[in-house]
């Protein structure tokens, strides 16, 4: 799909990152005029002198979109995406408010409930929210790696599907031809948040993400990460959404956990033709050495845990290693996962067995 002249739209992606710079490529390759805005100077004078460059077993393209740092930005604009980490969601919007048209919308596509803390800045009326599935990484200044198609969902938070979310729905298909329009996206961003408490469980670790979540030994922690958050969601009467293989609902507590089990795995043989083997906040961890989006993510979800009487202790033990590991005190290694497997409720899970065919340090 390629647009011209009258057609084009002026776009603002704020956050070239792994899914703010795959999706401005898209728009850019089909006629858009696609400004980016990044606080990495490197990631700027790459994409300035050489193009945005897209690789990987989806697409391979190099595309030319403006750039720019917050601070030189000039102009406003009608549609903004919003495609920062969950924890700069609030100083990204107050950046970005005095750049948008007194009419224009506000697409985040982020990881978590974010919409919320950029709608508190420049409005909530005109802030959509997405929910995306696709794997992607920054490789180098200028250069993302685009290694997986998946599920993208956008949605205006408590409204009904008008004709702005089908206009915006309808430029996302550029990037996505099977994006959906949904008026029940935050059951969308919870089912994908049980997926991504999974994940920040296995990056304590250092085995690979498919092996982890394929490890029969390792279940109750996964199934425990995940059923705590369902607990909050039912708590809040969301009913959360699959994602791609993954059902939040299946790791409800007190039911049989097969259809759980079953969904990691899947989840698990998909990620292999993707060739990443460790998760996004992994990466943060042993490769950027940055702080995750956890405290935007998983800590909200303990607090509201709390106030509704419902303890996380699973969520809340992870939080606190994950922490440990930003600030220097814990080393990332499988030993911290026999941690939370000693933590872990066994009792929660019908039915479970434990499997003994992985050796550890642990006892029996």
């Amino acid at each position: 799909m390629t647009v011209a002249g009258a057609a084009a739209r002026d776009i603002l992606v704020w956050g070239a990152g792994a899914i703010g710079a795959t999706v401005a490529a898209y728009l850019s390759r089909a006629g858009h005029r696609v400004t980016c805005v990044d606080t990495a100077a490197a990631h700027r004078e790459a994409i300035a002198a050489h193009g945005l460059r897209i690789s990987g077993p989806v697409d391979q393209f190099t595309a030319r979109v403006a750039v720019s740092s917050p601070e030189d930005l000039r102009g406003t604009w009608p549609l903004a995406i919003v495609a920062v980490k969950a924890h700069h969601s609030t100083e990204a919007a107050k950046a970005l408010k005095d750049h948008l048209k007194p009419d224009a919308s506000v697409i985040t596509l982020q990881n978590g409930l974010c919409y919320a803390d950029v709608g508190a800045v420049v409005g909530h009326d005109r802030v959509y929210a997405g929910m995306v599935g696709f794997a992607a990484d920054v490789l180098e200044p200028g250069h993302v790696r685009f290694g997986k198609r998946g599920d993208l969902a956008v949605g205006k938070p408590g409204s009904a599907i008008d004709a702005r979310l089908n206009d915006i729905v309808d430029l996302i298909r550029i990037f996505e031809p099977d994006a959906v329009a949904t008026d029940r996206i935050d059951a969308f961003l919870w089912g994908k948040l049980g997926f991504v408490a999974i994940l920040y469980g296995t990056a304590v670790g250092m085995s690979p993400l498919a092996v982890l979540l394929k490890d029969p030994r390792f279940f109750p922690v996964w199934y425990q990460l995940a059923g705590e958050l369902m607990a909050v969601a039912d708590a809040e009467d969301i009913v959360p959404e699959s994602y791609d293989n993954f059902a939040l609902t299946s790791f409800r507590f007190g039911q049989n956990p097969d259809a759980a089990r079953e969904g990691l795995i899947a989840s698990a043989n998909a990620a292999g033709p993707n060739a990443k083997p460790h998760s996004g906040m992994w990466r943060d961890l042993n490769v950027h050495r940055r702080r995750t989006e956890i405290d935007a993510q998983l800590v909200p979800v303990v607090r509201l845990g709390n106030s509704r009487g419902l303890p996380c202790r699973m969520l809340d033990r992870v939080c606190t290693m994950i922490h440990e590991i930003e600030a220097g005190t814990r080393a990332q290694s499988d030993d911290s996962l026999l941690e939370l497997l000693a933590l872990a409720d066994e009792a929660a899970i019908t039915e479970f067995r434990p499997s003994q065919s992985v050796s550890s340090k642990r006892g029996p």
